[in-house]
């Protein structure tokens, strides 16, 4: 009782300094609770924009879908297919009075260049992210996103479930790595979403002409259209981007655990056949679940690494280079900012991929010791050389496509690569005007 005195009169400011600090930067501690909770919000978060039809991070995808969840569905296909067409009209229409403010037109007393522009550079974004949007429900119908269910079961059965194969060290660091990454990209994306919406509603109002009640509702409902797709492609974008990285936290801590095990043995005078056998069924076994998943999502990866930083390239291009877009700066510079991030986000996510190859490969020098340090002229001997030959070999990693998989070299040639086209457009274009 006087110890519980003395600390309410002599609270330990250092600790809750530490503590607060902590939480603002998205670290947790051993418990897994705040981890699951995280989970369960941002699943949440992805059901509420629609991202996925399939009952988010469970994945009931042998089940209908739901008609609340349908219809809901449709009201956001039918708002991306009404902006897209509204920006056409304005693209290939100009100075219709009528249509600009029957349809309203974001910007109807831009320059006629300047507004060609912006409207190609909407239909681009809309066309691309509505394919992505439209190729993820139809991947998450066909089975492809189960992987994502080892989240739900996370957040039913925790970090320390068997079944996830983590050692107690390799759990804490997953726990740690997940909140970290689900906290502070929840944080991002409803940062973001707020910052659009407020400023989306003062860009429309600030450039819109109205002079009747009427034309006011129009631009309400044209407002609500907009918003609604602005911000189903700003979540579809950062949830596959979460969800991904969170997805190789998982997988580099099952390989971590494989080689705390490795290392287990190797301190032993002599390993047995019976434990090389097993050490060897447990590598096939990683070896085969991230295979098999990351062969599903292969195409989905080239998607992202290619279309969607196109994409990002021109955008910023545009922005940089050229005085093309009839908008004020703050404007400007959030496409910018949008951009950066998303290309952040990209060159971010390729190292954090990168990491699991040369993960994998650690195991492969591993291996040689434990082969060595086997007592006797077995079979698991030869399958330890099979095994090896397999982490050696071109399939050792995370695939893009059928083109390539991601390594460190890999996510330098990225970033030198987008600087590069970036560049190279700007002079072309440049040399043409």
């Amino acid at each position: 009782m006087i110890r519980i005195i003395e600390k309410r009169r002599n609270p330990n400011y250092r600790d809750h300094f530490k503590s607060c600090l902590y939480k603002l930067i998205g670290w947790t501690g051993e418990s897994d609770v705040e981890t699951r909770r995280a989970l369960a919000h941002f699943d949440y978060l992805n059901r509420v924009f629609l991202i996925s039809l399939c009952g988010g991070q469970k994945q009931e995808y042998d089940k209908p879908i739901t008609r609340s969840v349908w219809i809901s569905n449709w009201i956001i296909r039918i708002a991306i297919l009404s902006t897209f067409i509204r920006t056409n009209l304005f693209l290939y229409f100009h100075g219709c009075h009528q249509m600009d403010l029957y349809l309203a037109n974001p910007m109807p007393n831009a320059e006629r260049s300047k507004k060609i522009v912006f409207f190609i550079l909407m239909d681009v974004t809309i066309v691309i992210f509505s394919l992505l949007r439209e190729y993820c429900h139809y991947i998450e119908r066909s089975s492809v996103l189960v992987p994502l269910r080892i989240f739900f079961n996370i957040r039913k059965h925790g970090v320390e479930w068997k079944p996830l194969r983590f050692n107690s060290r390799c759990s804490k660091i997953f726990n740690k790595a997940c909140y970290f990454i689900i906290t502070n990209g929840t944080r991002l994306l409803v940062f973001i979403c707020f910052y659009s919406i407020l400023l989306y509603i003062a860009f429309r109002f600030y450039f819109s002409n109205y002079s009747t009640v009427l034309h006011v509702i129009f631009i309400l409902l044209f407002t609500a259209f907009d918003v609604t797709v602005m911000l189903s492609f700003i979540v579809l974008l950062a949830s596959l981007g979460i969800y991904l990285m969170a997805l190789i936290a998982f997988y580099n801590a099952q390989a971590d655990t494989i080689r705390d095990e490795i290392k287990h043995y190797l301190r032993k005078v002599a390993l047995s056949s019976e434990e090389l056998r097993q050490v060897n069924g447990k590598v096939i076994q990683f070896m085969n679940d991230i295979e098999k998943t990351y062969l599903r999502l292969n195409y989905l990866h080239l998607y992202l690494e290619v279309v969607i930083a196109f994409e990002v390239d021109f955008v910023l291009f545009v922005v940089i280079f050229t005085d093309s877009l009839p908008t004020t700066f703050f404007v400007t510079f959030f496409i910018f900012s949008v951009a950066f991030v998303v290309h952040a986000f990209l060159v971010i996510g390729n190292y954090w991929a990168s990491r699991y190859y040369t993960k994998t490969l650690s195991i492969h020098g591993y291996y040689n010791g434990l082969i060595l340090n086997t007592k006797t002229i077995c079979s698991a001997q030869f399958k330890a050389l099979e095994v090896q030959d397999r982490i050696n070999g071109n399939k050792t990693g995370i695939a893009i496509g059928d083109f390539c998989l991601i390594t460190p070299a890999f996510s330098l040639i990225f970033i030198l690569e987008n600087i590069n086209f970036i560049m190279l457009l700007a002079v072309n274009v440049r040399t043409m005007i």
